[in-house]
């Protein structure tokens, strides 16, 4: 009888663990996003799409709330700080917080964070002002050749400045960095001349090509964008094995349950594959991914070592 007891106290016990490891009744609340750059980017608008796929999947509202600034440290601090129960995540370019890029307030995400799922991959183009007089990067070249002020460049996150130090390297095209908020207030910088050059997203550009107000000089890829098809590469302007890109991916704190992040990730990869979510992430610029917590991870590691690599040979500095 007693063994009886006994046997039943422990299989109790362990459906007690079992239920703390797993809470049955996740989520019960509405679930925050927390998105390092200010509303109204691609960033926004991507993470909106598959949110409102995950809602549908999940039960739960999801809640963007925007933590703008510090190239998006102080949003990816906050989450690395959150409880570990699922209902906190960080939506971003996990490359750009890495202590790489920024001397304070750096995350790791490959240690600090749990992977959840990368969600987008956006190209990087090459983006000129149209105060600028040039129409080609080839006119480019030749236009800082023969100014030695350096042309200034706009950037929000500090691979950029990266990416810039790796063009200057392979072309001889000096720049100075002009840190911003969010690409929104780069674009602004473009139209007004405020900046000569950026390197982002295309999508906020779009309405300015026609007008001139700002020029796409190349894509960094290995093939033109069919959206965008009279953009060329980078190597069709002579910049060899140029291909960038930034992965935007949603983490979790440290010791959130397995569980959650699995179904997590699970739901917003099945968000991406909705054939309306993909083409309008397609519109934006980007490529929906929908990837698993493992594949994120091991993209995450490739991309620490390329950019590694890139720093060893451009002797870059973050400056913050």
């Amino acid at each position: 009888m007693k063994k009886a007891i006994s046997a039943l106290m422990l299989s109790l016990g362990l459906a007690v663990f079992a239920g703390a490891a797993w809470p049955q009744a996740w989520p019960s609340k509405p679930i925050k996003v927390v998105v390092g750059f200010p509303p109204g980017t691609i960033v926004d608008g991507s993470i909106r799409q598959v949110a409102n796929e995950m809602e549908k999947k999940l039960g739960q509202q999801f809640v963007l709330e925007f933590k703008p600034g510090a190239s998006g440290t102080i949003a990816a601090k906050s989450v690395a700080t959150a409880p570990a129960d699922g209902y906190t995540l960080l939506f971003g370019p996990a490359v750009g917080v890495h202590p790489l890029f920024t001397k304070n307030n750096a995350v790791d995400s490959g240690t600090e964070l749990v992977s959840v799922s990368n969600v987008i991959s956006n190209p990087f183009y090459f983006i000129a002002s149209g105060k600028l007089p040039v129409r080609t990067f080839d006119e480019l070249r030749k236009y800082a050749a023969a100014n030695p002020v350096p042309l200034s460049q706009g950037n929000s996150i500090e691979t950029q400045d990266l990416i810039m130090e790796i063009l200057r390297e392979r072309t001889g095209i000096a720049t100075r960095s002009i840190p911003y908020k969010g690409s929104t207030q780069i674009v602004l910088g473009i139209l007004s001349g405020e900046v000569d050059l950026s390197i982002g997203s295309i999508l906020a550009y779009v309405p300015h090509i026609p007008t001139g107000g700002a020029r796409v000089l190349f894509i960094a890829a290995g093939k033109r964008n069919p959206l965008f098809p009279a953009i060329p590469t980078a190597a069709e302007v002579g910049v060899q094995n140029f291909e960038l890109s930034l992965d935007y991916g949603l983490w979790a704190p440290l010791g959130t349950p397995n569980e959650i992040v699995q179904r997590l990730a699970a739901e917003a990869a099945a968000g991406t594959r909705v054939p309306a979510v993909a083409d309008q992430l397609r519109k934006f610029g980007t490529d929906p991914i929908g990837s698993t917590p493992e594949e994120q991870l091991r993209t995450f590691n490739a991309q620490i070592k390329f950019w590694t690599d890139a720093i060893k040979q451009t002797g870059y500095k973050p400056r913050s």
